[in-house]
């Protein structure tokens, strides 16, 4: 939840905001991220990306689903002209009603207790063709069904399922299971290696990544957590061992 006098200084700095349209699109993104920052400055969760972050507040706070889509709207747009891409008035209109839901939704907004159980509506959601990679945020764990449901980058909005644990797939990444349940916790982002997807639409990928985009040393991990309590010395050991 945003105290009050922060939603008012950053409201007034929105009316503040002057220059070219990327000018003020790129202002308005600045304001935005500072906003879920603030949101989440008692959480102990170190935030991959700003989509990871924006996910986790509307998840943490159960925010309007048409905020939070607007908010990935202008998050994207942003991200576009960061690029070089294409700027309008459009945008910047767009940008300020994301930012102006947020902080309406922010100030109001108190901690969900319980995160649904209920899962995502079965059904082939993509369109690509099988052995693709996808960047996903995870958002809760089934460990129970062995799934997980996760969002999209690109489509936000979307919940899907991915299955792991699955016999000559991906059986072999429990222990990356593992490490996100014991290290890492919720929500986290991956890299989907190698996704086909089953007759009921679930991700099944080959490969599971925990980012920062690079492979997890799952044996190194799994050695900080001996018989003497849990301990750094075997990861950071790790890159100095003699490989013969």
């Amino acid at each position: 939840m945003l105290q009050p006098a922060l939603t008012d200084l950053i409201r007034r700095e929105i009316e503040n905001i002057g220059g070219s349209a990327r000018e003020q699109t790129l202002s308005l993104a600045v304001l935005m991220e500072r906003a879920f920052i603030e949101a989440t400055r008692q959480e102990q969760i170190a935030f991959s990306t700003l989509f990871a972050r924006i996910s986790y507040v509307g998840q943490r706070f159960g925010l309007p689903g048409h905020t939070v889509e607007k908010v990935h709207q202008f998050r994207l747009a942003a991200r576009k002209a960061r690029n070089s891409g294409f700027v309008s008035a459009e945008t910047v209109q767009m940008g300020k009603e994301a930012i102006f839901l947020a902080l309406d939704a922010l100030s109001s907004a108190e901690e969900v207790s319980q995160v649904s159980e209920t899962l995502p509506l079965a059904g082939h959601a993509l369109s690509y063709e099988p052995g693709f990679n996808l960047r996903v945020l995870a958002l809760r764990d089934i460990p129970e069904q062995h799934i997980m449901v996760v969002t999209e980058e690109e489509n936000p909005g979307r919940e899907m399922i991915l299955r792991y644990n699955v016999p000559s797939r991906n059986e072999n990444f429990m222990p990356t299971i593992r490490t996100i349940r014991q290290v890492f916790d919720f929500p986290v982002t991956l890299q989907l290696l190698d996704v086909e997807e089953d007759e009921s639409g679930a991700l099944v990928p080959a490969g599971i990544v925990v980012e920062p985009d690079y492979l997890m040393d799952v044996s190194a991990i799994s050695e900080c957590f001996g018989d003497a309590g849990p301990g750094n010395i075997p990861l950071c050991m790790r890159p100095c061992r003699i490989r013969r």
